[in-house]
């Protein structure tokens, strides 16, 4: 699960720009209990679609924002001062911000700035 920015700039795409893409069915496909894959791109950025179950580890971005939007389920998210906790929702989460996400169903899309 630990991947370098580097690498997932280099990550394929998995659809090119005027693609409608249902991210639902998108995330209905993936059977591993953990899959992060780039959707599309825009402006430099990657969208990815996260889904998984259970805990993600400690970390944080050094120099890229996070912005998570729950499709589906509840997304919880510790913080050194404390947790998020919210379904359909979207939060942005500031460059060096030490976090641990939970994902207590499967689907998250989340846009990461390079």
């Amino acid at each position: 699960m630990d991947i370098s920015a580097d690498a997932y700039m280099k990550e394929p795409v998995l659809y090119p720009a005027l693609h409608v893409v249902d991210l639902e069915a998108e995330g209905a496909k993936v059977t591993d209990s953990y899959r992060n894959m780039v959707i599309s791109r825009v402006n430099g950025s990657c969208l990815r679609l996260a889904v998984f179950d259970g805990d993600y580890r400690w970390h944080y971005h050094p120099q890229s924002d996070e912005l998570f939007v729950v499709i589906e389920g509840c997304l919880a998210i510790d913080l050194e001062g404390g947790s998020l906790a919210h379904s359909r929702f979207h939060v942005l989460l500031g460059f060096h911000l030490e976090m641990k996400p939970h994902l207590f169903i499967k689907l998250a899309v989340k846009l990461l700035s390079p």
